[in-house]
This record gives C-alpha cells, sequence and structure tokens, in this order.
C-alpha cells in the first residue's frame, strides 16, 4: 500500500487535498479536506489501544501561524505534514481496524474494502485448516492408543 498527496486546490471556502493510493495493481485519487483527515484520526484514536502508537495529527492553528512568519505557502506544508502522516498510519496494522481508514482511502468501487475482506476471507480459512488439521491430528493420536475422541475433542 503507498499512499501520497499529489496536489491540492481552493474550493470556495476550503482547499481539497488529491491523495493518490496504490494497492496492489491499482491506482487511484480520492479527494479530502483537512476536516475528513481530523475525523479519520479521531477514529483511530478511538481504534488504537495506546495513543503512542498513533503519529501526531498535524495542528491546523499551528502550521497558519507558523507560515505566516516565515511567509511560506500554508497549504503546501500542511499537504507535506499530512501525507507524512498517512504514510506513517498506513504502515501500522492496528490502524487498519479502523474501518474508516478503509473508507477514507477508497475508491468508488470499494477496492480496498473488497481488498480487506478478501484478506479477512484467507486469514479465517487458513485458521479454520490449521484448526481442522490439529483435531485431526488429535483424534488419529488418540486412535492409535485405542481411545475413543471426547465429545470435546470433536
Amino acid at each position: 500500500m503507498q499512499v501520497s498527496i499529489v496536489g491540492y486546490g481552493r474550493r470556495r471556502d476550503h482547499v481539497v487535498y488529491l491523495v493518490r493510493v496504490t494497492s496492489g495493481l491499482r491506482t487511484w485519487l480520492v479527494q479530502r479536506r483537512y476536516r475528513e483527515f481530523q475525523a479519520l484520526h479521531r477514529c483511530l484514536q478511538a481504534a488504537c489501544t495506546a495513543a503512542a502508537e498513533l503519529p501526531r495529527f498535524p495542528d491546523l492553528r499551528l502550521m497558519q501561524g507558523l507560515m505566516a512568519i516565515v511567509g511560506a505557502d500554508v497549504s503546501n506544508e500542511r499537504r507535506r505534514h499530512l501525507e507524512a502522516y498517512l504514510r506513517m498510519v498506513t504502515r501500522r496494522k492496528e490502524a487498519w481496524r479502523c474501518d474508516e481508514l478503509v473508507h477514507f482511502l477508497d475508491d468508488k468501487k470499494r477496492t480496498l474494502a473488497w481488498q480487506a475482506a478478501l484478506a479477512w476471507t484467507i486469514r479465517l480459512q487458513s485458521a479454520l485448516a490449521r484448526t481442522v488439521e490439529t483435531t485431526s491430528r488429535r483424534h488419529e493420536a488418540l486412535r492409535l492408543r485405542g481411545q475413543e475422541p471426547d465429545q470435546g475433542d470433536a
């Protein structure tokens, strides 16, 4: 999974950031406002058990103050910070427990949601196969010893 913010543009009274997402062989673009990044961060805070696991969220007011002093482009600087934040977040396993992260990065075809569902199905299938294999081995060991498996071993 790769994410980057490749641009931004003004819409009436707000800035929209253009997020490029690459997952597998597909790449797509989504537009997100700063407030959507904030909502994502709040969701991640609720989903992650340790706040230390989350990167700091870029503070809009602090950035505006600093950029006004040095005369830099606030939107571009914010873009850089938001991109760094997104990259750090998408590397954390626990962050993916928050469905909002998938929704935030997903395209209209729900590519990420389908990929996440497929990955979950594969993990479940593997766990089930391991359970069946372990149970079969236990039953075979009991059979070789001439014992019948208990109902709890079934």
